[in-house]
């Protein structure tokens, strides 16, 4: 009994043992791939997480069933923010395809401002975040005087775009809604009430697609997906175009 009992935990010990070995060596897989995709330097951090209940029977099936990945700092073509990327049905062969892709790219207040010429028809001066809206502030010619506003602009995606839609506008600290704005200070306030879509494909990897902006912790948060993606340096370096 004894015997038999010593031998369960060896066996035990053993499987424990072997799983973490498969976990690490996937893990240190995946991040070399993606150290060369996202342009890392090799002690810049990147957490890989295979999850999964178990590895052995994932090495098996020669596909994993989930995998995570955090990156603090990830540049794609001059655009720099974090990154969670997540894999699901990850094969074990790079060469074949994962079953779904996704990656929420996270841009704080200042790395936004990359983008600021593109947030408002108005010339941008300062950028915000505040859930959920991006604010700009910005001069505005109105009844001849040009006034300092804040532009609060809800986030969207459309057809694989970002939207950007102004709700409120703040003039000397009073808040307006879009629509009484208008009526106030009529064709003055066009540029500040003008919506926007932005392609932001130039910037990211071009196998994805934009399916959700919003504004989350402080951050704009692009979420992008595919499916039958490769999970490899080369797919995900590469970027899309705008046209």
């Amino acid at each position: 009994m004894i015997g038999a009992l010593v031998a369960l935990v060896v066996v035990t010990a053993a499987l424990v043992i072997a799983d973490s070995a498969i976990r690490s060596y996937a893990s240190e897989r995946i991040a070399s791939e993606l150290r060369t995709a996202f342009k890392l330097a090799p002690t810049a951090p990147l957490r890989v997480d295979v999850q999964g209940f178990s590895a052995l029977l994932q090495l098996a099936q020669q596909r994993l069933d989930r995998v995570e990945v955090r990156a603090d700092t990830v540049t794609f073509d001059g655009l720099t923010g974090s990154a969670i990327l997540t894999a699901t049905g990850v094969p074990l062969d790079a060469a074949a395809s994962v079953s779904r892709l996704s990656l929420e790219f996270g841009l704080n207040a200042t790395r936004l401002r990359t983008l600021s010429a593109s947030l408002s028809e108005l010339k941008v001066s300062a950028v915000a975040l505040a859930d959920p809206n991006v604010v700009v502030t910005a001069p505005l010619s109105l009844l001849g005087l040009s006034v300092p506003v804040e532009v609060a602009i809800r986030p969207s995606a459309a057809a694989g775009a970002l939207v950007l839609t102004p709700t409120t506008v703040s003039v000397a600290g009073i808040a307006l809604p879009a629509e009484q704005l208008s009526r106030r200070f009529g064709a003055g306030a066009t540029a500040a009430l003008a919506g926007r879509t932005v392609c932001v494909a130039k910037y990211l990897p071009a196998v994805l697609s934009l399916s959700r902006a919003e504004v989350q912790n402080n951050k704009l948060v692009l979420t992008l997906a595919g499916t039958g993606v490769r999970l490899n340096a080369t797919t995900l370096s590469a970027v899309g175009r705008c046209v």
